[in-house]
């Protein structure tokens, strides 16, 4: 089911501050880290806290994108130090929304940037006929030294992108 069917199923909000719902659901993330039996009502409580999360989502990103939007946030606060931030903070509802619009905001650029860099291909031009790439190409030679001519940081962009398959963004952190 997606996250809209589920913030729908989940039905009225429980009448629990943001900061006593961070707590226990604090609570029982550090429990099940040790190993330790989980405290009742984390679950509950991760369960109202995603519920929140996705109506959240759901005001500040576009549709398609509002389930990943929440999926990340509620993915950032697993880590503790995230989670503890949030309840420390002076207004948790804030920081919250604050949260939740910088992720919709981050997933609108992202989508805006692979829109500018999207190729679109003639459909007029034909494969067909074009010679058919095989691994042994006599062409290895002539791209090694191609590649060779590169500046160093061009050639250590192509490592990181094609060797060790690393994302633009991972690349750009």
């Amino acid at each position: 089911p997606s996250l809209l069917g589920c913030v729908r199923a989940m039905g009225e909000p429980r009448d629990l501050s943001l900061r006593v719902l961070l707590e226990s659901a604090g609570r029982y993330q550090r429990e099940r880290q040790r190993g330790a039996g989980p405290s009742s009502g984390g679950e509950e409580a991760w369960r109202e806290l995603a519920r929140r999360v996705g109506l959240l989502a759901f005001k500040f990103a576009f549709p398609q994108e509002a389930e990943e939007v929440a999926q990340r946030v509620l993915l950032g606060l697993q880590v503790p130090a995230k989670i503890e931030a949030l309840r420390a903070a002076s207004n948790p509802t804030a920081y919250l929304i604050q949260v939740v619009r910088n992720e919709a905001r981050d997933m609108e650029r992202r989508g805006a940037v692979e829109e500018a860099h999207r190729v679109e291909l003639d459909p007029s031009i034909s494969t067909e006929d074009a010679p058919r790439a095989h691994p042994a190409a006599d062409d290895t030679p002539a791209l090694v030294r191609a590649i060779a001519r590169l500046a160093q940081v061009d050639q250590d962009l192509l490592r990181m992108r094609f060797w060790k398959e690393m994302t633009p963004r991972e690349i750009s952190a």
